[in-house]
């Protein structure tokens, strides 16, 4: 029991370490990765066939939000 303990804290300290060397995710990146989800239920959960463009443009929008974390396009 007490080698399991021992690697246990081994391997949450490395997965600690871990992240700390990633980078935080803006407050867009975490919408486009909360709308990609609801997206993703609203597929799973809906019967109507005529609803389901709904699902695709929210799984469309999460995944563009979550790529570019921006919402501005560029001035140029």
């Amino acid at each position: 029991m007490c080698t399991f303990v021992g690697s246990l804290r081994r391997y949450l300290s490395s997965f600690q370490n871990t992240f700390k060397t990633l980078k935080p995710m803006n407050k867009i990146r975490y919408i486009g990765l909360a709308v990609l989800i609801i997206g993703l239920v609203f597929q799973f959960t809906m019967d109507n066939d005529a609803i389901d463009f709904i699902p695709g443009l929210l799984i469309g929008l999460g995944i563009g939000l979550l790529l570019t974390g921006k919402i501005r396009t560029s001035a140029s």
